[in-house]
């Protein structure tokens, strides 16, 4: 029989979560407090209660879980919402009513604050639909009561308070049963999208502050699920730490700063301008000799001279590196690069990969770093600029974006 330590290990693994985030130390600490409720002295005993019992298995994830949110979290996306009633949504009615999704949803705070912004703005009720999903039994739980502190309204408009909340025991507030009527909440595991029968054409759905917690496998599968589940026009919102790893996803970002919105890249564009992935699977499988650069720093390190057989050396570690990264072995791949500046400082395509992947470690500053020191040695370099554009523009930085666009079209076309 395997341990309580590694049955859990597994129960982690098939629902998607990054081994890095979810440590031993993590994983102990929720095995004991399970034993502790279930009255298992020895880890042993609950090893054998955990391998033959499901819904031990259930509860054993739960406190893994994290549920903790708010009303309105973060402000922008419910702005950027109330804006698109105006300029995109303002005509439709019950023959085709606005759709939301909120996955994640924790104890109901996020869906319930979408029905209650339109429903404020004058959307009626039989035009509005939420759906809500979340792998916690105890936060759907939770939700469906809407029974909330006072922490979590904090946030919640005046009005909207006044409108759609009601005093519950103590101090508590409860959401009034005309939202909770709006919301379907369903346990669901995000990477089990397409068993759930979902229908596309989703106006927004929101997966803020759950990507930087599943294995890069994980998070391409769902972001793969919900890109087919967005209507053409619709938004997905990510978390402030998760905008830089939907650059390769079909996605572009929408102009509206501080709400990490997304949405589909129009079909006549999508073959347009290479993919973060497209990119990088290029650039990592084969790295392009360094462009002459239009202007060199007078600071720069000149590079060292080498020979035919010291440049295909170089040439041939880059490779490897690559390898390393197009496997997922971002770790030995970061060491390797580090090894080859510490010997080679002014070496541009290995920073530039340096970066390739930092972006895939979710590691977006540190790979903005990178690019923007791949520039200062060759101001020139096509796809650096273009990386760190991507990263500028996920941050809502659109000006510096599009100046690094145009100067990756000029030197580009100074290069042919």
């Amino acid at each position: 029989m395997k341990s309580a330590l590694a049955q859990c290990r597994a129960l982690c693994d098939r629902a998607g979560f990054d081994p890095g985030c979810v440590t031993d130390a993590l994983l102990e600490a929720a095995i004991r407090r399970r034993s502790i409720v279930r009255g298992a002295a020895r880890t042993e005993d609950y090893a054998a209660l955990l391998s033959a019992n499901n819904e031990e298995q259930t509860e054993l994830l739960e406190e893994l879980l994290v549920r903790e949110s708010w009303f309105f979290r973060d402000g922008a996306p419910f702005e950027l919402l109330a804006n698109r009633l105006g300029s995109h949504w303002q005509q439709r009615g019950p023959e085709r009513p606005l759709r939301f999704l909120s996955a994640p949803c924790a104890n109901g705070e996020e869906p319930y604050s979408i029905a209650m912004l339109f429903r404020h703005l004058g959307v009626a009720a039989d035009s509005l639909k939420v759906d809500a999903l979340d792998l916690s039994r105890r936060a759907l739980e939770a939700a469906a009561l809407g029974s909330y502190t006072p922490r979590a309204v904090r946030l919640v408009p005046e009005a909207i308070g006044r409108q759609f909340f009601e005093t519950a025991e103590g101090e508590r507030r409860q959401v009034a049963a005309s939202i909770r009527a709006l919301v379907q909440f369903r346990r669901a595991n995000l990477l089990e999208l397409s068993k759930l029968g979902l229908s596309p054409g989703y106006d927004a759905i929101f997966v803020r502050n759950v990507l930087i917690y599943v294995t890069r496998a994980a998070r391409v599968a769902i972001l793969s699920a919900l890109r087919d589940l967005l209507a053409p026009d619709g938004l997905l919102f990510v978390g402030h730490a998760e905008a830089g790893l939907l650059a390769d996803t079909g996605l572009r970002p929408v102009g509206a700063p501080g709400a990490f919105a997304f949405e589909p890249v129009p079909a006549a564009l999508a073959g347009s301008t290479p993919s973060l992935s497209t990119q990088r699977s290029s650039t990592l499988r084969s790295p392009p000799q360094p462009r002459a650069p239009v202007r060199r720093a007078r600071a720069a390190a000149p590079a060292k001279e080498t020979g035919t057989e010291s440049g295909a050396n170089r040439q041939s570690e880059l490779n490897r590196v690559a390898q390393l990264a197009d496997s997922g072995d971002y770790v030995r791949a970061l060491v390797s690069i580090d090894t080859l500046l510490r010997e080679q400082p002014a070496e541009v395509e290995a920073h530039h990969l340096r970066g390739l992947v930092l972006i895939a470690m979710n590691r977006t500053q540190d790979a903005r770093a990178a690019f923007e020191r791949a520039l200062y040695l060759n101001p020139a370099h096509v796809s650096s600029l273009e990386h760190l554009a991507r990263l500028l523009e996920a941050e809502g930085q659109h000006a510096a974006a599009r100046r690094l666009d145009e100067r990756a079209e000029r030197a580009g076309a100074a290069s042919c």
